[in-house]
């Protein structure tokens, strides 16, 4: 189920994005959602950055993502995660979104390691 998840967990970040094709990650991690930010137990957190092309076709520059892969029951979703992807352009929202600042961060906001991902 993880490499599933996980690739679920991409397609949710990409179909957010107006060039989907031209994604590109970095710095993506699976952060236990609870507890211990060490452990490998889940459930997790997604945690990354991630760049695309904008309507001009040029890259606008990595956005911080946040993704929480669970149904309403607790259990694995089926991809129709909620994704929250700052925007670094936008003055009002900064490039942090509440879910990476909530569950990828400490409180002076360092990044917690996690598990690495690669998509």
């Amino acid at each position: 189920m993880g490499r599933e998840m996980d690739l679920r967990v991409r397609e949710a970040v990409t179909s957010k994005l107006r060039d989907p094709a031209s994604a590109m990650f970095q710095n993506v991690r699976k952060v236990p959602m609870f507890g211990d930010k060490d452990s490998d137990q889940g459930p997790f957190v997604y945690c990354g950055e991630v760049n695309s092309k904008n309507a001009f076709g040029g890259y606008v520059g990595f956005a911080q993502f946040g993704v929480t892969p669970m149904g309403d029951d607790g259990r694995p979703s089926t991809g129709s995660d909620p994704v929250s992807i700052g925007d670094p352009s936008d003055p009002y929202n900064p490039g942090t979104s509440l879910t990476y600042m909530s569950f990828c961060q400490d409180q002076s906001g360092k990044d917690f390691p996690g598990q690495p991902v690669e998509f």
